[in-house]
């Protein structure tokens, strides 16, 4: 399966490009987990699909109130059950948050 992170619209393995928007389609083995649309916690609206990995997902979101874009990653909602990959998540969280540098995202929020 296909998709394009952007309008969300799903393609056939053959297709290399989004119809509607010319982008360059991402490989997925499974649908991401949250649809575009979505507000979570009342604060981030889930604005398009970036990628996947192991443990998580990343989304383009818009911060609602303060209209402010940021990427956000969410654990797979399998992997929550799991203390372990729980821990794992808070510990990339802190450790991304301690390091200072132009080149390195910075950890608004958690």
């Amino acid at each position: 399966m296909k998709l394009c992170g952007t309008c969300n619209t799903h393609y056939p393995d053959d297709a290399s490009f989004c119809s509607k928007d010319g982008l360059k389609l991402m490989s997925f083995d499974r649908e991401p987990s949250y649809a575009l649309g979505t507000v979570l916690d009342d604060r981030y609206r889930l604005v398009a699909f970036l990628g996947a990995g192991g443990m998580g997902e990343v989304y383009r979101a818009e911060h609602v109130y303060i209209q402010k874009t940021v990427a956000l990653k969410l654990l797979k909602p399998e992997i929550t059950g799991s203390p372990e990959a729980v821990q794992r998540f808070y510990q990339e969280a802190r450790a991304s948050s301690s390091i200072g540098h132009r080149n390195i995202i910075t950890i608004d929020d958690f």
